[in-house]
């Protein structure tokens, strides 16, 4: 690419090639105004574009899945939740009969440890989901 300037300050962009490349060899000896190259990328472009009609599908198609990803992810996320209130009210109960001295300290200790880990995975899972 090179930019001229003229002296009245007309300005002027020129593609040309380089022939850096040893493998390919260039075929273009002059070089290509930038107007002719830009129409040259819109021709282009337009051959591999996609039809109005197939990008509504696609588009359509991308909602269905993005819906069906959330639906899953908030179905996923309320087991979860319902699994930790089920882990609290476990807690709870062992705290109560702790506290009321029908279960003792040995007793209470190893049960315990299960759920309150499971709850801390739990909630992991859920912050990261």
């Amino acid at each position: 690419m090179d930019r001229k300037i003229k002296k009245s300050g007309r300005e002027y962009v020129y593609y040309f090639c380089t022939r850096k490349s040893k493998i390919q060899k260039c075929q273009q000896n002059r070089f290509l105004r930038e107007e002719s190259f830009a129409e040259q990328v819109k021709e282009n472009c337009q051959k591999v574009s996609l039809p109005d009609v197939w990008r509504e599908r696609y588009l359509d198609k991308l909602k269905v899945w993005e819906n069906e990803n959330r639906q899953t992810s908030d179905l996923f996320a309320q087991n979860l939740k319902k699994e930790i209130s089920a882990i609290k009210t476990k807690l709870e109960r062992l705290t109560d009969a702790l506290s009321f001295g029908s279960v003792g300290v040995d007793g209470i200790s190893a049960n315990k440890k299960r759920p309150n880990g499971g709850k801390e995975n739990k909630r992991g899972k859920i912050i990261g989901f």
